[in-house]
């Protein structure tokens, strides 16, 4: 929580240049740069009338394991567990539909389809492979606009998670037997979460800073006796425009998540650091890099926004043996109708 409230200070002192510009700036969203990171769910409201659909393709890559902030070698990990992942890929679709409903509230839903490919090897050297696929939880959010003026948007994000995710998945084992996959396999989180949050942006003629801080609260066990740690992310981005198509961006992502509560007893806790819930918590910084795409008045799609972005992991903290985060790359097309 230190280090995402750090964050939104950061923002702050980034956008009292901008906010302080002595020129006159009236706020505009038909700009490259006033479109919010791909990676940024719930970045902006939708104008009153306005129909919102945006395509999101998410690919997610781990290799390696880590503990605490110090890379460990599976061999080391193999003397507390029968056997180890050495790599995850998730791949994510998701599509998003936005609504302006009136001039201060905007409604957004998302479905999430995911694929989950998960490699574990035993102290023997024999390994296997699972791969899942199927929809993950939706997600669904209410956006409020708290604050407008010539140059800053302010506005609450009231979200929930639904789940509607698979969390009974299974596969073989490396002993082969068929069993329950571990957490970080499963499509969904099995319970309701609640993902308040606040998004702050600032403009000028030149560029659009923006910070938003979210809190994720599961409120009760799955069917599977256990719940994720409930968990906090804060954001802070700048887009900057090189014309009025094409802009740049760059910021920072800090997640905190803690302990998984309560267990899965149909999974050995000392088989796989994946299926173990003591010790699961962990944080991670990312530094994402993106451009945003606006074509222009004029042409044929006009409109319409290709996002596209590269998170790299400066800085991950893990209180158990967990797969190490690496580079991770979305793209984005959407427009408003």
């Amino acid at each position: 929580m230190t280090r995402s409230l750090t964050a939104v200070a950061l923002a702050a002192l980034l956008a009292a240049p901008l906010a302080g510009q002595q020129d006159a700036h009236q706020w505009t969203n038909d700009r490259p740069d006033a479109i919010e990171p791909v990676g940024i769910r719930g970045g902006r409201t939708v104008e009153t009338g306005r129909l919102f659909v945006d395509y999101t393709l998410d690919n997610e890559r781990y290799e390696g394991l880590q503990l605490g902030t110090d890379q460990v070698s599976s061999e080391f990990v193999l003397a507390f567990y029968d056997q180890v992942p050495f790599e995850r890929k998730d791949t994510w679709h998701r599509v998003s539909v936005g609504l302006g409903a009136t001039d201060w509230l905007s409604v957004l839903v998302t479905g999430v389809f995911g694929d989950r490919a998960r490699g574990q090897i035993d102290d023997d050297g024999i390994f296997n492979f699972y791969d899942v696929s199927g929809l993950s939880d939706v997600q669904a959010d209410l956006l409020v606009e708290v604050f407008e003026s010539e140059t800053v948007r302010g506005h609450l994000n009231l979200g929930v998670d639904v789940p509607t995710g698979s969390i009974d998945e299974e596969g073989v084992d490396l002993t082969g037997a068929t069993t329950v996959l571990p957490f970080d396999t499963q499509l969904g989180a099995g319970s309701l979460a609640f993902r308040p949050g606040f998004t702050a942006r600032v403009q000028n003629e030149h560029a659009t800073v923006g910070t938003k801080v979210e809190g994720v609260f599961y409120v009760d066990d799955n069917d599977r006796g256990y719940r994720w740690g409930n968990g906090v992310r804060g954001s802070v981005w700048m887009g900057y425009m090189l014309n009025s198509v094409f802009s740049l961006s760059a910021g920072a992502d800090y997640a905190r998540f803690a302990d998984i509560e309560g267990a899965d007893f149909e999974l050995d806790r000392l088989g796989d650091p994946g299926q173990d819930p003591i010790f699961s918590a962990g944080s991670r910084v990312d530094l994402p890099v993106g451009m945003n795409l606006l074509m222009p008045a004029g042409s044929p799609i006009a409109g319409t926004v290709l996002r596209a972005e590269w998170v790299f992991p400066v800085h991950q903290d893990y209180d158990r043996p967990q797969l190490r985060a690496d580079t991770r790359f979305r793209i984005s097309l959407s427009r408003v109708f």
